[in-house]
């Protein structure tokens, strides 16, 4: 009998059915070999979307918040990602825990909530060094004034003055003193998704 002109094809999950059964009929070091193929295969896309800055639906990544430190994303997580592979799954992943938390945080967009604990130690070194000029900026910003040498009233001083006359813990408590603005001790800080 001959075949149909127009034969049916049915497929699923992009295999047709005899394909699916070709599979099942592998031996498991062969289908392991399979999935490590596929896991190849899915690592060196996701490593050209971050190369390209694109996720998975072609959009841009979104941008660091830092202007001026605008260098491209997640680029170590690409180095380190690595593939296991078995008979049944492949899975892409890190073997260091704490790398494969950020690729999560990154690739899902979850917040994070940090504390005073995690930041690091400053030291009494630090606070007795000089007034650092992004402080000096937002002091001014804040109205930071001084006593005029001659006459009555005070002044506005100038970033040279702050710098050289405060120390970098001076700054700090007569930034909050101004802006009225308690130390905090918790900070959550929310990030965008960059599935990858």
């Amino acid at each position: 009998m001959p075949a149909p002109a127009n034969p049916i094809n049915i497929r699923h999950n992009g295999l047709s059915v005899r394909e699916q059964f070709a599979v099942l009929q592998l031996s498991p070091s062969d289908k392991r070999k399979a999935l490590l193929n596929v896991g190849k295969a899915v690592r060196k896309h996701s490593r050209q979307r971050i190369r390209q800055q694109k996720t998975l639906s072609g959009q841009s990544m979104a941008a660091r918040k830092n202007r001026r430190k605008r260098k491209k994303m997640l680029r170590g997580l690409s180095r380190t990602m690595g593939i296991q592979a078995n008979a049944n799954q492949a899975v892409i992943g890190w073997r260091n825990p704490v790398t494969g938390a950020i690729a999560k945080r990154q690739q899902e967009g979850l917040s994070q909530t940090m504390s005073s604990r995690d930041l690091p130690k400053i030291t009494r070194a630090t606070y007795d060094e000089p007034c650092p000029k992004n402080i000096a900026r937002a002091l001014i910003r804040a109205g930071f004034t001084i006593k005029r040498k001659r006459g009555k009233g005070h002044k506005r001083p100038s970033l040279a003055w702050i710098t050289e006359h405060l120390t970098f813990g001076m700054a700090g408590a007569i930034l909050r003193e101004l802006t009225d603005k308690p130390q905090q001790s918790r900070w959550r800080i929310p990030l965008a998704a960059r599935p990858f």
